[in-house]
């Protein structure tokens, strides 16, 4: 019977930093659920399975990703690791953009662990995820703490699932010294690289061993997300400038619109034509990364926005008969499968649109908040009344739920506090704006777009009570 390691969170101050900041110790559980993987060297990783914010909103989708990712072992299967459904992965250091995470690829038929690993860059096999952790800008709370705080707010953002992971120190060391020789010579990739692999190779005598490794130095630990497919940078949302933030507020097309106080029928139509579906879902886009970053203290956002593209359709509620609904669909053969059914609408051809997609999350939480720092939550003037009202449950709900945030995502008792505190502002900022009418609760996609009319902002809506 295989020992269990288990983890609890252990808070220590780091004086070089001036912070608490968190460590992994194994000794008590976490999560909801943890799945064991045994290492050549005798240790035990662990993938935890996360326990769910009360009330949010996780689809199945959700459910079933957290389940896969903590499914993939690092190393070759033995019997009871096939009998549990577990599947082999190949680790590959990522060499692109900045960060130093670890590529977990998926093994094509017909191929090794060891041939895509050997590869160049294992173009071949299809990535899986990334297993990132905290060093260079990155945060392993902030990239766990996105993908929740989303769906707390009613699934926006469309932030992908993260799960937490360790690694057997000497697998990320072996990485790290690959990272350091294939990245590109004098890029800053290599300069991170080389960052990462001394201080896995110092262990407990790094200075940054809380924020990368449980307590017996034994094993690193971070996030493990889901990598998302055909995205791309979403340069719509992204103004040049020295201070990105500001550029953005004072120059960005899809931000004036945001922050325009006429009626949303002076600013955007709402017959269904491709303009307008775009135009609405980039307005609605953008109030929900300003939300989240100016929540979760994200630093390094512009320039880091990505969308995929995505079929808007009309398709019948299965549920209220003559009712229909706004729909979306990842591709045409999801769109032909719900013709096929008969639940899109005959008549309203489907619109392919550019859909934002927070993949990138991971420099927030403890960092620079430079959303709120350059105003732009105060600046917006249209909001769907369900982002709001989620906002506002939050604000109820947050001080009671600390150990969700501590323990099952990492933060530290100063990361809760500002979360707490951010929570408070952004509901105290939107509530003051809805009230004076420089916030309309008008980004209601579905009525505007089916009805052609929006529900007036009232009082009541404004103070948002359940």
């Amino acid at each position: 019977m295989k020992k269990q390691i288990k983890l609890s969170l252990s808070i220590g101050l780091v004086m070089s930093s001036m912070t608490a900041q968190a460590t992994l110790t194994p000794t008590v559980d976490r999560g909801d659920k943890n799945v064991y993987f045994n290492s050549p060297n005798g240790v035990q990783e662990v993938c935890v399975i996360p326990k769910h914010y009360p009330d949010a909103k996780y689809d199945k989708k959700d459910l079933k990703k957290e389940q896969e990712l903590c499914s993939y072992s690092f190393y070759p299967l033995s019997a009871q690791d096939v009998s549990d459904g577990k599947e082999v992965v190949a680790l590959l250091p990522k060499l692109n953009s900045t960060n130093p995470g670890v590529n977990i690829m998926e093994i094509p038929a017909g191929s090794s662990k060891q041939a895509v690993e050997a590869s160049a860059d294992g173009a071949a096999a299809s990535k899986i995820g990334k297993y990132k952790n905290s060093t260079s800008c990155s945060y392993t709370p902030s990239i766990l703490s996105y993908y929740h705080v989303s769906r707390i707010l009613g699934g926006i953002g469309r932030v992908p699932p993260s799960v937490l992971r360790s690694m057997d120190i000497e697998t990320h060391k072996a990485i790290a010294v690959k990272g350091v020789a294939k990245s590109p010579a004098g890029q800053l990739i290599q300069q991170t690289w080389s960052s990462l692999s001394s201080s896995l190779s110092a262990g407990i005598n790094s200075s940054k061993k809380d924020l990368l490794m449980t307590d017996d130095g034994r094993q690193s630990y971070g996030a493990f997300i889901v990598n998302p497919k055909h995205e791309e940078s979403y340069g719509a949302l992204f103004s040049s400038g020295a201070d990105r933030a500001a550029a953005f507020r004072d120059k960005n097309p899809v931000f004036a619109l945001v922050k325009d106080r006429s009626d949303l029928q002076n600013i955007v139509g709402h017959d269904w034509t491709a303009a307008n579906v775009q135009k609405l879902l980039a307005m609605r886009d953008t109030t929900e990364f300003i939300l989240l970053d100016h929540l979760l203290n994200q630093q390094d956002r512009f320039g880091n926005i990505a969308y995929q593209p995505r079929i808007a359709y009309i398709e019948k509620d299965s549920k209220n008969a003559g009712q229909l609904n706004l729909a979306w669909a990842k591709d045409k053969e999801e769109y032909d499968e719900a013709v096929t059914q008969g639940s899109a609408v005959a008549g309203k051809a489907p619109i392919t649109v550019r859909s934002m997609i927070l993949k990138d999350n991971d420099c927030g939480v403890s960092k620079t908040n430079v959303v709120k720092a350059a105003g732009l939550l105060s600046q917006v003037a249209h909001m769907n009344p369900k982002t709001y009202k989620k906002l506002m449950g939050f604000q109820r709900s947050v001080s009671a739920n600390t150990s969700f945030f501590t323990s099952n995502l990492m933060f530290t008792s100063v990361d809760y506090r500002e979360l707490v505190a951010n929570v408070n502002d952004a509901a105290r900022i939107l509530k003051a704006n809805c009230q004076s009418g420089a916030l309309k609760l008008d980004l209601d996609l579905d009525s505007y777009l089916l009805n052609g009319s929006i529900a007036p902002t009232t009082s009541a809506l404004c103070e948002s009570a359940e």
